[in-house]
């Protein structure tokens, strides 16, 4: 199994996504927002790139179920229902409603990524499920960074790195140089958040704007067994 790592969206093209499977990660925090908003009961989420967008979608369903998610600049959308926290997600909100959600980079990356053979959603709330439905499926993978700001984010290679880590347990992997890094780093990280608080641009931008405990939300691992996966315009699990 090869196992590609990329930066950010931005670096991947059409080619390097064709016939593998692709994992997509926004740990800070729209991928973790779309795995808990489906966790509790969420029928799909429908990740758009622009804010009309979202608008445009919301005003053609005519059920009421829909609700508007998402962030600019970390911040919530004026008129929007939710945010971008995971927090924000409950059950009591999202049963039964479709999320209509867009991110500055989460959403964007998933949108970038459709020539991939099947498309997942990963943060590290589900990195060992993830892992294991790759180690099943058996194909060459593509590990998306969303990155922050057009920036690479550590957080991101991070999980990635802990999914490369974990197939190269069970299957016979190569990977990229990106990959390889990831990977080792993943390996011998026993405290995340502090290596974050020193490296991650999220994590700062996040600290300042008041969303620290969304951080260390984001940063607990395995606490869903689910794979969201994109396909037709929408996720689900």
């Amino acid at each position: 199994m090869n196992i590609q790592v990329f930066e950010s969206y931005q670096t991947v093209s059409d080619d390097d996504l064709r016939d593998r499977d692709v994992v997509v990660m926004d740990v800070f925090r729209t991928t973790s927002v779309i795995i808990t908003a489906l966790v509790h009961g969420a029928g799909c989420v429908i990740p758009v790139e622009s804010v009309d967008e979202a608008w445009d979608v919301f005003r053609r369903d005519k059920t009421g179920r829909t609700l508007l998610g998402g962030e600019r600049q970390a911040l919530p959308i004026e008129g929007f229902h939710l945010d971008n926290s995971p927090n924000s997600y409950t059950e009591e909100k999202v049963r039964g409603r479709n999320v209509v959600c867009t991110t500055s980079n989460g959403t964007q990356a998933i949108k970038g990524c459709l020539e991939g053979k099947r498309i997942y959603i990963a943060s590290f709330f589900n990195v060992s499920a993830v892992s294991e439905e790759l180690r099943r499926k058996e194909n060459d993978v593509v590990l998306v960074c969303s990155g922050t700001f057009g920036r690479f984010a550590l957080e991101d290679g991070l999980c990635a790195g802990m999914i490369a880590s974990s197939l190269g347990k069970k299957a016979e992997t190569t990977l990229n140089d990106l990959g390889a890094a990831m990977t080792a780093l993943s390996d011998c990280t026993t405290d995340m958040r502090s290596l974050l608080k020193k490296g991650s641009l999220a994590y700062e931008y996040l600290e300042r704007t008041g969303y620290e405990d969304d951080i260390a939300l984001c940063l607990q691992t395995d606490l869903y067994d689910v794979v969201p996966f994109y396909s037709e315009g929408h996720i689900t699990l």
